[in-house]
C-alpha cells in the first residue's frame, strides 16, 4: 500500500467513484471486513492497512481517472538535448504531456480507459501503470 497525500479534490474524486459503483463499493466493503480489526478499534493497525490491495487498486484508479492537476508537468530537456519518439528537442527546451492523456493511454491502461475500473490494476502490466501514474508528478508518494 502507497501512502498518499491527496488534495480535497482527489479524496472526493475517490469517495465519489467508489460510491458511484455498487459492485467496487460491495468489493472494497467485503475487503475492508475481511482484513481490518474489531468494529471498536478507533484506528485501523498499520500491518492490517498495508494489506489492501483492492483499496490501493480504488485510490489508483480514482487518481488515474480523475488527474488532480490536467495539464502537464513541465520538464526541461537536459545537456545534449532529448529524443522522443523519434522527434530530437534541443537542451533547454520545456517539454510536457497532459497528465490526462498519460492517464488515457490504451497501450498502458487497456481499451476501456474511460471506465473507473480498479480490476485493471491486478490484470496489467504493474511496473507500466505506476510508471505512468503521475497524479502527483512521477508516482505516488
Amino acid at each position: 500500500m502507497h501512502i498518499y497525500l491527496c488534495y480535497p479534490s482527489s479524496i472526493t474524486a475517490i469517495i465519489y467513484h467508489i460510491a458511484s459503483n455498487p459492485r467496487v463499493q460491495a468489493k472494497l466493503q467485503k475487503e475492508l471486513d475481511d482484513h481490518l480489526g474489531a468494529e471498536d478499534d478507533v484506528v485501523a493497525p498499520a500491518d492490517q492497512v498495508k494489506l489492501l490491495p483492492y483499496l490501493d487498486a480504488c485510490v489508483n484508479e480514482a487518481l488515474r481517472v480523475h488527474t488532480t492537476s490536467g495539464i502537464g508537468l513541465p520538464r526541461v530537456a537536459p545537456k545534449g538535448g532529448l529524443t522522443v519518439s523519434g522527434q530530437h528537442f534541443t537542451e533547454g527546451t520545456i517539454l510536457s504531456v497532459p497528465s490526462y492523456t498519460i492517464h488515457r493511454d490504451v497501450n498502458v491502461w487497456g481499451e476501456d480507459v474511460e471506465v473507473f475500473r480498479p480490476e485493471r490494476w491486478f490484470e496489467r502490466d504493474q511496473s507500466a501503470m505506476q510508471k505512468t501514474l503521475n497524479t502527483f508528478s512521477v508516482g505516488p508518494r
